[in-house]
C-alpha cells in the first residue's frame, strides 16, 4: 500500500478535505492558536507588554493557517501524515523568526521613549513600578441623588495629596488618575499604563451631615486586595478618615516615613470644607460661568472659615485665570489674585502650593523675578514633587530662557506619571519656545484629546502651523479656539498671513478697542506683519500697563523678527531680562 494520497472517483470536495484530514489539521491548528492568543492575552495584562504584540501576532496566526492546510492536503491521506526532515526544520525556523522578531519589536517597545515626532526614538527616564507607588482612583459617588460627585472627587483629592507628601512614595497626578473616571477600567490596565503597583479605590455615600466612605488597596501586581475599610462618620470626622486611610496605605506599603508619622489633612469647619470643594470644582469646570460661580462659593467658604490656606489659593487662582482670560480687567484682577495668597500664606505661611502661585504672579504681573525665584525655591524646599510648584518652576525656567531645563523637568515629570496632562501642557510650550513646532502640535492634541473644550489650545496648535507656513490649517485651528479675543487675535495672524487685509485690518481693529490690554499679542500681530515701529509702540504700551505676557518675551516666537532691532534689547532690560540679569536668576530643581 503506498502512502501517496490517491483520488476517489465520485468523491465530494468535503469528502476530499476531509479524507486527507485537511479539515482536522485546520481545526487542530485554530484551538492550538486560539489557546496561544489566550495565554498572550494573560501575560500581556500581568508583565505589561505593550498590545502591539497581540495585535501582531493575531494576522501572523492567521497567516499560519495557509501552509498548515497546504500541509495537510499534501500529506494527509490514510493517516499518513509524516513531516519530513527539511519541512520540518523550515516550520521550526519560521517559528522561531516570529518569536524572535517579537520578542525584539517588544523589547524596543519598552525600552523605546514616548515619541514626541522628531522621527527618531528620544530616550527617558524609566521609573520602575516599584512596591511604593500608587495610584489614587476618582472614589465613586454612591449618595442616593447622585449628586455628591464633588464630594467624593475632593475627598480622592485630598488622599492624593496626603499620600504624594510621603517623600518615599511615588503617587501619579490627579489629572494621571482622574483620566479614568467613568471608564471602569480593569484594575491591571490602569496601574500598567500609570506605571504604578498599588491602587486605591472607593465609593463615598453622603446623606445629611452622615457620610459612609469604603477605601480599598489593590496590589495590581498580584491583582489582590491588601487592604480595606469602611467608615461611617459625620462631616466633622471627614479630615480623620483621611488621615486613617492614608496611614493604613503607608502602613501597608511598608514606606519610609521621615518624622515617624504621615502627614496630616489640614482641618476646617464641615460646611466651609463642602463650600470649599464645591467652588474648586466649578472653577475647574473650564466656563466662564463655573470660574464666576466657583467664586462665589469660595467665598463664601472663607466667611465661615478664614483661615482655611487651601480655599484662599484657590480663589487666588481664580482670579488670576479671570485676568489672563480677559474676563476682568487686567490689573484688578491681578490684584484680586495677589491679596487672596498672601492672605493664603498668612495664615499658614508653610503651604507650598501659595508660595508657587504668589511667585507665578511676581513673575506675571510684578516682573519680580528675584522675589519669584526665592519664594519658588522655598516651594520646592516645601514640596519638591507638588505639580503646583513644578509647573509654576518650569514657567520661570522658560522666562529666564532656560527651556532646556524646562523641558527637562516636564519629561522627569512624565516618566513618573505619563498620563499628567499639565505636564503634557508644560512639554508642549517648552517645545514651542525652542522652535520645535511640529513637535509641540503634537503634544498639544494630547492634551487637547483629553480637554475638548479647553481654551488657548486650538490658539497654540494655530500658531505652530502659522510658523511652519500652513497658513490655511492656522485658520482652521484659530477658528475653533472658544475663547473670543484670543480667536479674533489668531483670525488677524492668519488673514495677514493670506493677504486678507482687509478683513486681517477689521478684527485687529476691533481687538485694539475692545482689548487694549493684549498689548504683547497685539504687537505680534505688528512683528508678523513686518510693521516693527508699530509692534515696539505695542510693547511699550505692554510694559507701562504691566501686561502679563511681557515676560514671555525672550522666548516668543512670534517676536522673533523684531530680535535685530535694537530697541529689542531696550525692552528685556527694563523688564529686568536682559542676558546679564537673567544670568543671575538660577533656580535649582532636584529631580529625585
Amino acid at each position: 500500500m503506498t502512502d501517496t494520497p490517491t483520488e476517489r472517483e465520485g468523491e465530494g470536495a468535503w469528502a476530499r478535505l476531509h479524507r486527507r484530514k485537511v479539515v482536522q489539521w485546520g481545526l487542530a491548528y485554530s484551538a492550538v492558536a486560539w489557546t496561544l492568543l489566550q495565554v498572550i492575552e494573560y501575560l500581556g495584562e500581568t508583565y505589561g507588554w505593550p498590545p502591539a504584540i497581540r495585535q501582531i501576532l493575531t494576522p501572523a496566526l492567521a497567516l499560519g493557517c495557509v501552509p498548515v492546510v497546504v500541509l495537510a492536503w499534501y500529506h494527509g491521506d490514510r493517516g499518513a501524515q509524516r513531516v519530513s526532515r527539511p519541512e520540518f526544520a523550515i516550520l521550526a525556523f519560521l517559528a522561531f523568526a516570529v518569536g524572535g522578531i517579537l520578542w525584539l519589536y517588544a523589547s524596543r517597545l519598552d525600552e523605546s521613549a514616548w515619541e514626541v515626532g522628531t522621527g527618531e526614538p528620544e530616550t527617558r527616564q524609566s521609573v520602575q513600578a516599584d512596591a511604593a507607588s500608587i495610584a489614587v482612583l476618582p472614589f465613586v459617588d454612591m449618595s442616593p441623588g447622585k449628586d455628591q460627585e464633588y464630594f467624593s472627587d475632593g475627598l480622592s483629592e485630598e488622599l492624593l495629596n496626603l499620600l504624594a507628601r510621603v517623600p518615599q512614595l511615588r503617587v501619579t497626578s490627579r489629572t494621571s488618575a482622574f483620566s479614568f473616571k467613568g471608564q471602569n477600567a480593569d484594575i491591571r490596565t490602569v496601574a500598567r499604563k500609570l506605571n504604578v503597583a498599588h491602587v486605591l479605590e472607593g465609593s463615598v455615600r453622603k446623606s445629611g451631615n452622615r457620610v459612609r466612605i469604603t477605601a480599598q488597596l489593590i496590589d495590581a501586581r498580584r491583582d489582590v486586595h491588601v487592604w480595606s475599610e469602611t467608615y461611617d462618620r459625620t462631616l466633622d470626622d471627614v479630615f480623620a478618615v483621611q488621615d486613617e486611610i492614608a496611614a493604613a496605605v503607608a502602613g501597608q506599603l511598608q514606606v519610609t516615613l521621615l518624622g515617624g508619622s504621615v502627614p496630616t489633612a489640614k482641618r476646617t469647619d464641615p460646611e466651609a470644607y463642602t463650600l470649599y470643594l464645591q467652588g474648586k470644582e466649578r472653577v475647574d469646570s473650564g466656563s466662564a460661568e463655573g470660574r464666576t460661580g466657583g467664586i462665589a462659593l469660595l467665598q463664601h467658604s472663607l466667611a465661615i472659615a478664614p483661615d482655611y490656606a487651601p480655599a484662599w489659593t484657590q480663589l487666588g487662582r481664580a482670579y488670576a485665570m479671570q485676568a489672563y482670560l480677559g474676563e476682568v480687567p487686567l490689573q484688578s484682577g491681578a490684584a484680586l489674585a495677589r491679596g487672596a495668597i498672601e492672605k493664603a500664606l498668612l495664615v499658614d505661611p508653610q503651604y507650598a502650593p501659595a508660595h508657587a502661585r504668589l511667585a507665578g504672579i511676581e513673575l506675571d504681573y510684578d516682573w519680580n523675578f528675584t522675589s519669584a525665584r526665592q519664594r519658588l525655591q522655598t516651594a520646592l524646599a516645601l514640596a519638591p514633587r507638588d505639580d503646583t510648584v513644578l509647573r509654576e518652576s518650569m514657567d520661570f525656567l522658560s522666562i529666564t530662557g532656560r527651556s532646556d531645563e524646562a523641558e527637562k523637568v516636564a519629561r522627569w515629570m512624565l516618566a513618573r506619571d505619563p498620563l499628567n496632562l499639565d505636564a503634557l501642557s508644560e512639554l508642549a510650550k517648552t517645545l514651542h519656545a525652542s522652535g520645535k513646532y511640529a513637535d509641540a502640535e503634537r503634544v498639544y492634541r494630547q492634551v487637547l484629546s483629553e480637554r475638548p473644550a479647553a481654551s488657548m489650545y486650538h490658539y497654540v496648535i494655530g500658531e505652530t502651523r502659522l510658523l511652519r507656513g500652513d497658513l490655511a490649517g492656522a485658520l482652521e485651528e484659530y477658528e475653533k479656539e472658544p475663547v473670543l479675543p484670543v480667536r479674533q487675535l489668531g483670525l488677524a495672524f492668519a488673514y495677514s498671513g493670506l493677504g486678507r487685509k482687509r478683513e486681517a485690518d477689521a478684527v485687529l481693529g476691533q481687538l485694539e478697542k475692545e482689548h487694549p490690554d493684549f498689548s504683547i499679542a497685539i504687537a505680534e500681530v505688528y512683528a508678523y506683519r513686518a510693521d516693527p515701529d508699530a509692534a515696539f509702540r505695542w510693547l511699550a504700551r505692554g510694559f507701562e500697563e504691566h501686561d502679563p505676557g511681557m515676560p514671555q518675551m525672550r522666548g516668543d516666537p512670534m517676536l522673533v523678527p523684531l530680535r535685530a532691532d535694537p530697541r529689542w534689547n531696550q525692552v528685556l532690560d527694563r523688564i529686568g531680562l536682559s542676558d546679564e540679569q537673567v544670568a543671575a536668576l538660577t533656580l535649582e530643581v532636584e529631580l529625585h
